[in-house]
């Protein structure tokens, strides 16, 4: 975050979710001086209520199985920033949908936030590409792609 407000000095920053790192966050404000800048929103059964008024969307997870937050954030029509692991690059394709970075890495968290704030035409086509990526992992969607790989393999053992 400091990197961020030295070129953007009135940013803020929203984290939703509840967890164990909530008092270590609560330090972090507090030693870096960002309480002014910085939220803990906590648990909120709406987060679309939220994305909604973000220029970007970051998640910094270590670990994900699928992120479904991610396509929340695209739904929401919000730029994605999001680490490369686990089910996430199902999810977000580099340069395209969104931006991949390397865990545990707030320097590139950082630049890719920096880099999305610096060309809003670029993060228009993450805008763009994620509300396609969206649509792709709709339920009905993946319920017809279901049935149709189901039904090809029906068709393969007959």
């Amino acid at each position: 975050m400091p990197e961020i407000l030295a070129k953007y000095p009135h940013a803020t920053l929203e984290i939703i979710g509840e967890g164990e790192e909530r008092e270590a966050l609560k330090s972090q404000i507090t030693n870096h001086k960002l309480q002014r800048h910085v939220t803990l929103l906590g648990r909120r059964d709406h987060p679309e209520d939220y994305l909604k008024k973000w220029d970007v969307f970051v998640l910094p997870s270590i670990s994900e199985t699928f992120g479904i937050t991610i396509l929340e954030a695209m739904a929401a029509q919000v730029p994605v920033v999001a680490t490369k692991v686990g089910g996430v690059t199902d999810i977000v394709s580099d340069g395209k949908n969104g931006k991949l970075i390397k865990p545990k890495s707030s320097s590139e968290i950082a630049a890719a936030i920096l880099d999305i704030l610096d060309h809003p035409a670029e993060a228009a086509k993450f805008v763009r590409s994620g509300k396609d990526t969206v649509k792709e992992h709709d339920w009905s969607e993946v319920i017809k792609q279901v049935e149709k790989l189901y039904q090809g393999l029906a068709k393969e053992k007959f």
